[in-house]
C-alpha cells in the first residue's frame, strides 16, 4: 500500500505542476 501511495502523489505533484504551466 505504501508503494501506491508515494506513486498516487508523484501523480498529483505531476498534475498540480501540468495546472501551473499551463496557467
Amino acid at each position: 500500500m505504501g508503494s501506491n501511495s508515494g506513486f498516487n502523489q508523484h501523480l498529483t505533484l505531476t498534475y498540480r505542476n501540468k495546472c501551473r504551466l499551463t496557467e
